[in-house]
């Protein structure tokens, strides 16, 4: 069935402005729970975020030839992206909290937090992409049967010849044969 974004910029710049908010408040959530952690909560949103625009779309590319097998590309995609956002939090732990590696357990759970937090981010960013970039989808089981329902009535009404294919009225007229 067929679908589109009637502006799929629009759509992409509030996905990534909701995105981007939302790692900004996990680098201020990260900078409190590192007590010697000197990076801007807000430089760490933005590296998060274009980290993400990154590996999310290197992911789209590797999933979208099994898009043709139906909903197979998008369960590879959304499964594809737990090891990736779980390498994505660890280039920030690495890049802005922990460059020795030295607390492990602390990284971990971090790396856990902000992974479930990367997915609680999806829903809004979600809406705010499809309210945004105006989502259409062409159901052509209802097309068809709005044309066949349109056909019997004008069958119905005015016999063969106010019928086309296309559910237009076109007036036919026949000679007789001399």
């Amino acid at each position: 069935m067929p679908g589109g974004l009637s502006s799929s910029v629009d759509g992409y710049l509030v996905f990534g402005a909701v995105k981007l908010a939302g790692y900004s408040l996990a680098g201020l959530y990260l900078n409190r729970r590192y007590s010697g952690a000197t990076a801007s909560f807000a430089v760490v949103g933005i590296t998060r975020t274009v980290i993400g625009m990154i590996f999310g779309a290197g992911l789209a590319l590797l999933a979208f030839p099994f898009v043709k097998f139906g909903g197979l590309g998008i369960l590879i995609y959304l499964v594809g992206l737990i090891p990736v956002r779980l390498v994505e939090w660890w280039i920030i732990i690495w890049l802005f909290y922990d460059r020795s590696m030295i607390t492990k357990q602390k990284d971990w759970q971090n790396v856990g937090l902000g992974t479930a937090w990367s997915f609680a981010l999806d829903i809004p960013a979600l809406i705010g992409f499809v309210a945004t970039g105006g989502f259409w989808i062409l159901l052509m089981e209802d097309r068809s049967k709005s044309l066949l329902r349109h056909a019997q009535q004008s069958l119905a009404a005015d016999g063969p010849s106010a019928c086309s294919a296309g559910g237009l009225r076109r007036e036919t007229s026949y000679e007789p044969l001399r």
